[in-house]
């Protein structure tokens, strides 16, 4: 897949967005019928507005005008957030950009209504055993490799890999949280594991794993993080659409 340029993703992103909201603006508002909760996702433990959001109630203060409730839910990847999105086991999601395309190129019924975040310095970590042998990207080849499918580690991962001549079918890989890869690094299980930096810090910071390749060394690999909601919701409650990304605009400031 060729590299595209971060601004030209952003540009193709924004458009996207800012079609859909003017869509919403056309859509008709049922003001009599409102949903008695809102469930918004993001990826473990939460993209950056999702913690703000969470800590001050910023959501919470605006729905309780219509007594609906918000309830926010974490997910262990991108990938599982948004089939829940399009499954409508919640209604929005934060997440990376990689995922969100993915479902919506499933046929799913999602639309994405804005960017979230760009972090130029943000990355993936390659993470081994503090005593493995391996030292390079290329001695992962026909090594077993834990990540979570379908997530922007994955594409990060799969990034590395051709950097270097390699792809995603020269390892072994485990759709795997971490939950268990961590666990099963340490036991010698899996050869890697790959995963963002806070979550990688968990077995670096005390010394049984090392970082064999951080990621944020090629920032043009870095991708945003968007807002996606579930098409059947925004359809039937583009106010309500409306209001969280005006919430979202609130917290940036």
């Amino acid at each position: 897949m060729p590299n595209i340029p971060f601004d030209a993703i952003r540009r193709l992103l924004l458009k996207g967005a800012i079609a859909v909201v003017i869509g919403l603006g056309g859509m008709p508002a049922f003001a009599q019928d409102k949903p008695d909760i809102i469930r918004i996702g993001s990826t473990a433990p939460g993209h950056l507005k999702f913690v703000l959001a969470q800590k001050d109630g910023w959501w919470d203060k605006e729905f309780a005008k219509d007594g609906i409730k918000v309830e926010l839910v974490t997910f262990n990847g991108g990938s599982e957030a948004t089939t829940a999105l399009a499954t409508g086991a919640i209604e929005f999601t934060y997440t990376g950009n990689n995922p969100a395309l993915r479902v919506a190129a499933s046929g799913a019924d999602v639309k994405l209504i804005g960017l979230s975040s760009y972090v130029k310095a943000g990355g993936s970590y390659i993470v081994v055993k503090t005593d493995s042998p391996l030292k390079t990207l290329q001695d992962l080849r026909g090594k077993k490799v834990a990540y979570l499918t379908g997530t922007v580690r994955h594409s990060n991962f799969s990034k590395a890999l051709n950097s270097v001549g390699l792809t995603t079918n020269d390892v072994e890989g485990l759709n795997l949280p971490f939950e268990a890869s961590g666990p099963a690094l340490l036991r010698g299980d899996i050869d890697a594991i790959v995963e963002t930096d806070s979550t990688a810090a968990k077995l670096v910071d005390t010394g049984e794993a090392r970082v064999l390749f951080d990621t944020s060394t090629h920032p043009e690999w870095n991708v945003p993080n968007v807002i996606s909601v579930n098409g059947a919701f925004a359809a039937k409650y583009p106010d309500l659409v409306k209001r969280l990304l005006k919430i979202d605009i609130e917290i940036s400031r």
